[in-house]
């Protein structure tokens, strides 16, 4: 048995390798051929990358599969591809949702298969940002597939923080676990109000400002009633830092 585990996993390794070189060879033709030869590496690196975590995170095989296909489908046109491409990574989202409660500690599978999610929504994004053609579909489509993938990008990203935040107060500070969770809320609304400032992204700008209020208001009204005093002005201190980095950062916007 052994012996027919290490043959597979060479297999797989090696086909991942080979498909991936040729179509990082031929990745200024564009043609059909490197479309199909990165779908190959992909699939096959995601069958590894299966066996790798015993058969655990197959939310990530589901997902993986699903921007393979959206890059197919986008580089030769094809319809059926996004389709394919689409119920691959609900499959995958739907399974990663449901994997997501069960975290144990910052290092467990669904916490791999949330920030897949995360990372395989921005992408599908990106894609869905950059495609100019009408064969796969219309503009409006198009346009209400870009706004669905930010928000199940952001959405997957803070709900995996949410958990592993929550753990990590559990595990070591367990009268101050929701303060770890509005901590990790602020510095995610910190962070999405940066990139959106410096891309110049209005949208995200306005998320962030709306979760920092929401942070606030959690702060306010759950985590107060279960802290001590000294914590209690330890809050207020940070959420005062936080404010003034906030009224900052739209200053140096609007100069």
């Amino acid at each position: 048995m052994t012996l027919i585990v290490s043959v597979l996993d060479a297999f797989l390794v090696a086909g991942a390798l080979l498909y991936g070189g040729i179509a990082y060879r031929i990745r200024h033709s564009g043609g059909m051929l490197f479309h199909l030869y990165t779908l190959f590496a992909v699939v096959l690196g995601t069958f590894e990358i299966f066996r790798v975590f015993s058969y655990e995170g197959y939310a990530i095989l589901y997902l993986a599969e699903a921007i393979a296909f959206y890059r197919l489908g986008f580089g030769i046109n094809s319809r059926v591809q996004t389709v394919l491409a689409s119920i691959f990574f609900i499959i995958g989202a739907s399974l990663t949702l449901s994997n997501l409660e069960y975290i144990e500690s910052a290092v467990d599978v669904p916490v791999f298969e949330g920030v897949t999610a995360a990372i395989v929504s921005g992408l599908v994004y990106l894609l869905f940002r950059s495609y100019t053609g009408n064969k796969v579909m219309t503009d409006i489509v198009r346009r209400t597939c870009v706004y669905v993938f930010a928000v199940a990008g952001i959405g997957f990203a803070l709900l995996t923080l949410t958990q592993v935040a929550f753990r990590i107060g559990e595990e070591n500070f367990y009268d101050y676990r929701d303060i770890a969770v509005s901590i990790s809320w602020i510095l995610f609304a910190v962070a999405a109000l940066t990139t959106g400032i410096l891309k110049d992204k209005r949208p995200l700008r306005i998320f962030a400002i709306v979760w920092i209020f929401i942070t606030l208001g959690k702060a306010f009204l759950v985590d107060i009633s279960y802290i001590d005093a000294i914590v209690r002005g330890l809050l207020f201190i940070g959420l005062g830092v936080v404010g003034v980095l906030v009224s900052r950062f739209f200053y140096r916007a609007n100069k």
